[in-house]
């Protein structure tokens, strides 16, 4: 759900709004292109994990902040049957980029090296 952004009438070169994911859902592997990302977890507890192999994880709780760069592959876990997460977002660019990935991104015979900038698309 957005808050600040042009659909809104607000112009800004940023875009915030707020993320949920539901009891014993994920996200798909995904990236965010160029934008930086910071995160406030707002309720619940997610994991978090990263990297081009999927090789770091982290877990986040109520009050924490995470930053995500650009072009990081990332995949948020709600591993909690009974509990939402929810964060606040702020991006980067006025528009939300996100790039889904394969499911099997993170399996060692299909990973490869994201492009990391624009130019090399």
């Amino acid at each position: 759900m957005s808050a600040i952004a042009a659909m809104h009438g607000i112009v800004s070169s940023l875009w915030a709004g707020i993320f949920v994911v539901e009891p014993s859902a994920k996200t798909g592997i995904h990236h965010h292109g160029e934008q930086d990302t910071v995160v406030y977890v707002l309720e619940g507890e997610a994991c978090v994990r990263w990297g081009d192999l999927g090789e770091h994880s982290a877990t986040v709780r109520a009050g924490d902040f995470l930053h995500v760069p650009g072009w990081l592959p990332h995949q948020e876990i709600n591993s909690s049957r009974e509990h939402t997460f929810q964060w606040v977002v702020v991006r980067s660019t006025p528009e939300p980029i996100v790039v889904n990935l394969p499911d099997d991104f993170w399996t060692p015979t299909n990973s490869k090296p994201l492009k990391r900038n624009a130019s090399e698309h």
